[in-house]
């Protein structure tokens, strides 16, 4: 964004800072090219037999004549693309402010990333992706349904010395088209594993005496 728009800054057209507003997000390890056909050619030039059959006048009395020779490669191909859900191109990104939720040692709340070319991930699931090229041109991408972010859900487990922990899942980490309830359910479900599992990890120690 920043180059495409020094650019329009220094006389290209308006529209070609919009070339920029679009991730490519490719999956290498099922993406690469196919050879179809390959093929390969020698020209060999000043053959003296040639040359006299076309003009005898002034190759008919030659007895050599310097050669050149090239060697032409040329490859067909494509590319193969074995998992096409690996990969995606998302379209319309304008410089707007980004939002992360979830906890942080400094506020406990939202942070917010100026600069990021992301959505809001919680609150603005329809709307706005972002304002390009000053205040003239705004493309505005809106999905077919509600998207719904979970809150923040919290799960407590006690430890072999009776010391309770608390288990975080951010707001926004499960997403449901149903409801904000199932959202909101599902973070709690991850939170409660979580905490189960930690809980059964955490065995109270065996003491083992060694020696007399």
């Amino acid at each position: 964004m920043t180059a495409t728009t020094a650019a329009v800054t220094a006389g290209a057209n308006a529209a070609f800072a919009n070339t920029s507003r679009v991730w490519w997000i490719i999956d290498w390890t099922t993406t690469y090219p196919g050879i179809i056909a390959s093929n390969r050619v020698i020209n060999k030039s000043g053959d003296l037999k040639t040359l006299a059959a076309i003009d005898p006048k002034g190759f008919g009395c030659t007895m050599k004549v310097f050669t050149q020779e090239q060697t032409l490669i040329s490859t067909t191909y494509t590319v193969i693309v074995d998992c096409p859900g690996a990969n995606a191109i998302i379209e319309n990104i304008g410089p707007t402010n980004g939002y992360l939720t979830g906890r942080t040692a400094q506020d406990g709340g939202v942070s917010t990333y100026a600069g990021m070319c992301v959505p809001d991930p919680v609150s603005t699931w329809l709307g706005t992706f972002g304002t390009v090229g000053g205040a003239a041109t705004t493309t505005t991408t809106t999905s077919t349904t509600v998207i719904y972010a979970n809150v923040e859900e919290t799960a407590t487990w006690t430890d072999h010395m009776g010391v309770t922990h608390t288990v975080y899942i951010p707001a926004g980490s499960f997403h449901s088209s149903a409801s904000q309830t199932v959202a909101n359910n599902m973070a709690i479900d991850a939170a409660n594993q979580q905490a189960n599992e930690l809980q059964y990890l955490d065995q109270e120690p065996v003491e083992t005496q060694v020696g007399p």
